[in-house]
């Protein structure tokens, strides 16, 4: 069975990126006040970094298990591949869509949905967010970075059925991550699936090296900790220094590339408590705004002032990402469980359910 322990801990951390972003940071609004908000902006300004990595793990590890059923096979089962897709998005995606679009608004108003039907429910949503970006629905506005992801699914298969020779592949990878890397200087939209596609590119060239250089890859430097320190170091300066929307493009998709290697190549170990939780951050992408609203919602109605009260508003994001951990287990439990052990029965190279 093919599982990396570590890959699903950069999973939780990524996951607490966004969550923080979302959460935490507006409990530091006073520091944009000061002199030094600067300096912290890039650290307040999480979520990005976080669904980027997700971005990058997602070509790495699809890329990666293609390679593995090619090699065991023969071929690619193209059907299976979508068929496994729809099994782990579809069900908690659709859910997601039905509360966020249909129940919640004709709740409260707090949950307002201004965007287009067809689009959310076709997988377009980064398109409506870039039309509606004046009116986000707070419930299902999340669902973006997923349509990019889905989007990548579309296609990647069939590009790797017909570029069989992995020479190809690359050449492919080059040139759609180039001109990703264009747009992003001519025309930048955060919500742009060409734009983001540099990190999918990225992650899919980092599996097919590793896949033909493993051995080589497993005693380089990637393997040491200290390296593992001295990125995040480097990240953070790159983070800090470089206002270059091109530059920040072309540097920071090799440090999460790096980072998703190190899990890789670091998998021996014992399961930790973000391994653990890790299986559960798609939930947790999907789950956390909206458990957020109920839980200043539940603030207000108790007369706890959070607005105004850095105190209070980490307070309220402690019990919301408690929340969120908790539902996510059950949802993953009792809901996404029953399709994942059906994705199982259609998968080639066996992975952790």
């Amino acid at each position: 069975m093919l599982y990396f322990i570590r890959l699903d801990s950069l999973r939780f951390i990524a996951f607490l990126l966004v969550f923080w972003a979302h959460n935490f940071a507006p409990c530091f609004e006073v520091w944009k006040e000061t002199s030094w908000h600067i300096f912290l902006t890039p650290f307040f300004d999480t979520g990005t970094n976080g669904v980027h990595i997700f971005f990058v793990i997602s070509g790495f590890l699809i890329t990666f298990l293609l390679i593995k059923e090619h090699k065991v096979s023969g071929r690619i089962n193209i059907r299976n591949f979508y068929l496994r897709r729809v099994l782990r998005i579809w069900p908690l995606y659709y859910l997601i869509m039905v509360i966020g679009i249909f129940v919640l608004p004709n709740i409260t108003s707090i949950f307002e949905f201004c965007g287009s039907y067809w689009m959310n429910l076709s997988f377009l949503n980064n398109l409506n967010a870039y039309e509606s970006r004046n009116c986000f629905s707070t419930n299902i506005v999340i669902a973006w970075s997923v349509a990019i992801e889905e989007q990548f699914y579309l296609f990647w298969p069939i590009v790797f059925f017909i570029l069989k020779k992995k020479k190809h592949l690359i050449i492919f990878c080059i040139l759609v991550l180039i001109t990703s890397i264009i747009y992003t200087g001519v025309m930048y939209d955060y919500f742009s699936t060409v734009g983001n596609l540099v990190y999918l590119m990225v992650g899919c060239l980092g599996a097919i090296f590793y896949s033909k250089y493993q051995v080589k890859f497993d005693i380089t430097f990637l393997k040491s900790k200290l390296w593992l320190w001295l990125m995040i170091g480097f990240l953070c300066i790159t983070m800090l220094l470089i206002n270059s929307l091109v530059l920040k493009a072309i540097i920071t998709p090799l440090f999460y590339l790096y980072f998703v290697l190190y899990a890789i190549i670091n998998n021996s170990g014992k399961i930790t408590l973000f391994s653990k939780l890790g299986r559960y951050t798609y939930g947790m992408y999907f789950y956390h705004p909206i458990i957020s609203v109920f839980v200043r919602i539940l603030f207000d109605k108790l007369g706890i002032s959070y607005l105004d009260n850095g105190i209070n508003y980490a307070m309220s994001s402690i019990i919301a990402l408690g929340s969120t951990i908790v539902v996510s287990i059950f949802s993953y439990t009792y809901f996404e469980g029953y399709f994942l052990n059906l994705k199982s029965k259609l998968s080639i190279v066996k992975t952790r359910i």
